[in-house]
């Protein structure tokens, strides 16, 4: 019984990561781009503007973090809106910090950056360095320079690019029947998110409503009317959602986590183990997220070796450090058969990756010289004490 209250607890971390923003670590921060001369600096804001699309022009439905990209940083940006538009405002003479919360700036805590628009902070000259790219998996994602663009008026920078990578997967973090979606019910669902990144919740639902009634097989506007339900405490109705979308696109991977999710915090594990099994049948090269819900689930059916295999996937495919959780959890594991010294490695991994987490020290550590792991198994015992939150990022 502790050991699945322990695992649901670890778990808790895991729901306040931004999944939107899981391709981070696919983007190298170095840009190409070496200024030749520095822009001045003014105390006027920068505007920037312009368009995420794929090869044939075509925007997408879903929102498409841009993130500006300069020398040892990665900042997210903005969203897309649903027609592939995005504008970032940055204000000038203050200190970037490399991968932005999600609850920064214009966006929200509950729903990670403002759907096409976003408020950040840096200067001129920093800005003639950086580049800006698209983020999101199984996409590559071209690259607009910022070096010298002039900055004294809004800066139209084109249009990115992305192009599907050749990782063979056949599900994908689009959805293809979204993109069908007609006029009418593309507006409804652009509103919806307008709504919903104001929180204007009740808004958002009736717009997102409104677009899957004008187009049923809009898995998108299923997913995030599921995520706004998930907000709102309507779970029961946000698992019809999820399902909605998944009926409309089978191949469409966010419902599927979004509804492994949520019977995580149900306790509903064989449930959790089936969906993650399917994420990963569908792409099993870019979804740390998915691996490690299935190891809690295997976890708390008491089935530790595969709890084990699929805690080391989650290690090895979350390239960006999204989800250090799964570090503690293999820690844990390991810690458990009496084999410190790779226990040890895992746990100081975890701690490094999660600074904050309150998390024991190198004494608690086994194999550290310590107690050999009585702080560690208090920071578990109050780990039981957290609560699951739903997931609601865009």
């Amino acid at each position: 019984m502790v050991r699945g209250n322990c695992m649901r607890s670890l778990f808790a971390g895991f729901v306040s990561c931004s999944l939107a923003a899981t391709a981070l670590a696919q983007i190298s921060a170095q840009p190409s781009v070496t200024p030749m001369n520095v822009p001045s600096e003014t105390r006027r804001s920068v505007v920037l503007h312009g368009r995420v699309v794929l090869e044939d022009g075509t925007a997408l439905a879903e929102p498409i973090e841009v993130v500006r990209v300069c020398p040892g940083m990665v900042r997210r940006e903005a969203y897309t809106d649903a027609q592939g538009k995005f504008t970032i405002t940055l204000s000038p003479n203050s200190t970037d910090k490399s991968d932005q919360d999600a609850s920064q700036g214009g966006g929200t805590g509950e729903f990670g950056a403002s759907m096409g628009g976003w408020k950040s902070t840096t200067t001129r000259t920093v800005l003639w360095t950086c580049e800006l790219r698209a983020s999101i998996l199984d996409f590559n994602s071209s690259s607009i320079s910022l070096e010298g663009k002039d900055f004294s008026m809004p800066v139209d920078v084109g249009s990115i690019v992305l192009r599907r990578n050749n990782s063979g997967s056949a599900g994908s973090s689009i959805s293809v029947t979204s993109m069908a979606a007609p006029d009418e019910a593309r507006k409804e669902f652009d509103k919806g998110r307008s709504e919903l990144s104001k929180k204007k919740l009740d808004k958002a639902e009736k717009h997102l409503l409104k677009a899957t009634e004008v187009y049923p097989r809009y898995a998108a506007a299923w997913d995030m009317l599921g995520r706004l339900q998930r907000v709102q405490k309507q779970d029961d109705e946000a698992e019809k959602s999820f399902l909605s979308a998944i009926k409309a696109d089978d191949k469409y991977l966010s419902p599927y986590l979004q509804l492994a999710t949520l019977n995580a915090g149900r306790a509903k594990w064989p449930q959790v183990l089936n969906l993650t099994d399917k994420i990963v049948s569908l792409d099993a090269t870019n979804h740390a997220d998915a691996y490690f819900l299935n190891a809690i689930a295997h976890y708390n059916l008491n089935q530790i070796p595969e709890a084990e295999s699929s805690a080391r996937k989650a290690v090895q495919t979350d390239k960006g450090h999204r989800f250090p959780r799964a570090e503690l959890l293999l820690g844990n594991i390991l810690r458990s058969r009496g084999e410190n010294a790779d226990a040890a490695e895992h746990l100081r991994q975890y701690v490094k990756l999660e600074p904050t987490s309150g998390g024991p020290q190198n004494t608690d550590i086994p194999g550290q010289g310590g107690p050999g792991g009585n702080n560690l198994e208090k920071f578990i015992e109050a780990k039981l004490r957290s609560h699951l939150s739903p997931v609601v990022n865009s």
